[in-house]
């Protein structure tokens, strides 16, 4: 059985990328306060903690973690529980953002992200005579929500041997994917093409292609959206595993066409993608529908 250590700490600074660092608390749990059912016991440290290396964490927040080593020095910690929320923190705008991978700074107020982004400065010091640079603020963005020009989703399962999903990585779970139809980060009409894809191949009973076994069939789906005609185009990946599954390619494409969306789709397309790596490449690309490609302004 594996032997860590339980931690409770305050978040002290984060920076990029997502490298935090956790200060210990004079007030420490007991080890019973956590659960040794994965095969890991945890014991009270034997010396003062200094700090830790921590991910996926907010400056000013208290976490309960599980220490262990990395290397003959240093330490890391692995978030186990948020004990307490950062003062500045506020509701998350996405319901899924408890789950999710994809925005790590809902719970931050805009004006405080951006002076998150400051620290390029700090980043870029190295850099000779940067010094000397006249270093203006972070320029922010007119739109905090639905900005999203493009998405790649995965199919995968929640959990093992679940109904297929059609999503978004689970934070700090790679292999699980959740399905996100309120995502904040698109528009309504890539929420609703995202939602009927996942509906349609749940149906059809085609497996996700696994990245450990290197077997099954459905990959991703990215959806391009155009700010500046509204119009959409669509590439759902696969591995070749789909052949002879015309009839199914075409249900689809009139399933999409057939959605009341606010714009027009311009383009489905078709990729065949039989990498061992969990990435988009195109072995082979198919038009379906449409036109491959879309205009932005």
């Amino acid at each position: 059985m594996k032997e860590r250590v339980l931690l409770q700490g305050v978040v002290s600074e984060v920076l990029f990328p997502n490298k935090g660092t956790l200060i210990p608390t004079e007030d420490q749990p007991s080890p019973s306060e956590a659960d040794s059912s994965a095969g890991i016991l945890y014991v009270e440290p034997k010396k003062p903690y200094g700090p830790l290396a921590i991910k996926n964490v907010l400056p000013g927040q208290t976490w309960l973690v599980s220490a262990h080593k990395n290397g003959r020095r240093s330490h890391e910690a692995r978030p186990m529980r948020l004990l307490r929320r950062a003062p500045y923190e506020v509701p998350p705008l996405c319901p899924h953002a408890a789950l999710c991978g994809g925005c790590c700074y809902q719970t931050v107020p805009y004006p405080l992200q951006l002076s998150f982004k400051q620290q390029v400065q700090k980043l870029l010091a190295p850099v000779p005579d940067i010094a000397e640079a006249n270093w203006l603020p972070i320029q922010p963005s007119p739109l905090t929500a639905l900005y999203r020009n493009k998405m790649e989703f995965s199919f995968g399962d929640s959990e093992k041997g679940g109904p297929l999903t059609l999503g978004q990585h689970r934070r700090g779970a790679f292999h699980d994917i959740i399905s996100v139809p309120q995502c904040r980060l698109v528009h309504p009409d890539m929420r609703r093409i995202l939602a009927e894809t996942e509906s349609f191949f749940r149906a059809s009973g085609l497996p996700y292609y696994s990245t450990h076994t290197h077997t099954g069939v459905l990959r991703h789906l990215v959806v391009r959206r155009s700010f500046a005609t509204g119009d959409l185009l669509l590439n759902l990946v696969t591995t070749s595993g789909i052949a002879g599954k015309e009839a199914l390619l075409t249900a689809f494409t009139e399933k999409l066409l057939s959605l009341p969306l606010g714009g027009r789709i311009g383009g489905i397309l078709h990729t065949l993608n039989d990498s061992p790596a969990d990435t988009v490449q195109a072995d082979a690309l198919q038009v379906l529908y449409g036109e491959p490609s879309l205009t932005e302004s």
